[in-house]
């Protein structure tokens, strides 16, 4: 049975999470990593072409 209590959730306070939940699912959460190990490999690579 449901009651209605009075209080109620913002929008806000839904999406949010769930914006934050869908972004780690899609692996955004290590962009920055991702993005460190590339140009790593692009600083080896440069190295070793133009030494």
């Amino acid at each position: 049975m449901f009651f209605m209590t009075g209080f109620s959730i913002h929008n806000a306070v839904k999406i949010v999470p769930g914006l934050l939940i869908l972004w780690a699912a899609l692996g955004v959460g290590e962009l920055f990593d991702k993005t460190g190990m590339m140009l790593v490999d692009l600083a080896d690579l440069y190295g070793r072409f133009f030494k």
